[in-house]
């Protein structure tokens, strides 16, 4: 599995964040057919999930936020993108396991107990996938 957080890859550090149109450009991984599922925790009003969409157009997209205000927010603007309500620190079990990567933008330092948040997202992915995070 590979890590990505705080701006690179962890243990392939080769790769730097740029920001661009106030959206984040992350380092992904290449799409190359691979990633088929990804979940954006904390999507907020779906702008990083709508960068998602751009790197992987074919891929089935899950943003999910605790706040319903996001949400629809999310789903006015990007009604091709599926969003759900989503209390993480409460419900995280509740997702799908099966995700290529499950990506994070400035959301889980606000999430508690990351003993259990942690596992739990990792959890989120299929055995081999990547988790992605960002620290403000």
């Amino acid at each position: 599995m590979k890590l990505y957080s705080n701006y690179y890859y962890i243990g392939s550090i080769h790769h730097v964040v740029s920001v661009l149109s106030g959206a984040c450009r992350w380092p992904l991984p290449e799409d190359g057919g691979g990633v088929k599922r990804m979940l954006d925790i904390g999507c907020g009003p779906g702008n990083s999930t709508a960068v998602l969409r751009e790197r992987y157009p074919h891929a089935e997209i899950l943003g999910v936020d605790s706040s319903p205000v996001m949400i629809e927010t999310a789903r006015k603007t990007y009604p091709d993108i599926d969003f759900q309500l989503c209390d993480v620190s409460a419900r995280l079990d509740e997702l799908p396991a099966d995700f290529d990567v499950v990506f994070s933008n400035a959301c889980i330092q606000w999430v508690p107990d990351h003993p259990h948040l942690i596992p739990g997202l990792l959890a989120r992915l299929r055995v081999g996938e990547c988790w992605l995070c960002r620290r403000r």
